[in-house]
């Protein structure tokens, strides 16, 4: 709160879009690193999160995403780390000073343990659903996000495969629904749902 009432914060325009990417890519790879090398890292999968979560009691309003993720990725360890959890542009601020642009990450309300590629999907998905741009989304899919990805899955020796990208997709939203540390109200998180069906479905294979 103090930070964000006294630094001069800019508007964000579509010429920053490349550098505020960049940035929280770097940012993230050099957060990966740390965790591994000071082996700060859960391993759980995602049928894990079906025995634990009292959200499970639900299971019907989002079974049709469950469909939609390969079924050996619901049995695969994955890595499971402290997030910001709400990731997008709305909680990036950026400040440039003498033509030196930094971000700033605020509203850390719904910071938790995800699986380690929670937020960059965070980021496309609140883009989608609140700002109405579709672009990310499918910039991801096209596979203009690959390379990147590859080198974060390998930081905790992963394999990142393109064939699953509709797989990670859906597999962050059904940990988003299954997480129920975060106070949300379920009946909140169904509108969500609701509206990942009506969105993201006809964008699917």
């Amino acid at each position: 709160m103090v930070t964000e009432a006294f630094i001069h914060f800019e508007n964000q325009t579509e010429n920053d879009e490349a550098f505020i990417l960049k940035t929280i890519y770097d940012d993230y790879y050099r957060y990966f690193n740390y965790l591994m090398l000071h082996s700060k890292v859960d391993y759980q999968t995602l049928n894990s999160l079906f025995d634990t979560s009292s959200n499970v009691v639900h299971i019907q309003q989002f079974e049709k995403i469950i469909e939609k993720v390969a079924p050996e990725l619901l049995s695969l360890k994955l890595p499971f780390i402290d997030l910001h959890g709400d990731l997008w542009s709305d909680n990036i601020l950026l400040n440039d000073e003498a033509g030196e642009k930094t971000l700033w990450y605020i509203d850390w309300e719904t910071a938790d343990k995800y699986v380690f590629f929670y937020d960059f999907f965070k980021f496309i998905w609140n883009e989608l659903d609140v700002h109405d741009n579709y672009s990310y989304y499918k910039r991801y899919i096209a596979g203009e996000f690959d390379e990147g990805l590859t080198r974060l899955f390998a930081i905790f020796h992963l394999k990142f495969q393109p064939k699953y990208r509709q797989s990670y997709f859906c597999l962050f939203f059904l940990n988003s629904i299954l997480n129920d540390t975060d106070n949300i109200a379920f009946k909140f998180k169904l509108e969500e749902i609701n509206d990942f069906k009506r969105k993201v479905f006809p964008l699917m294979i």
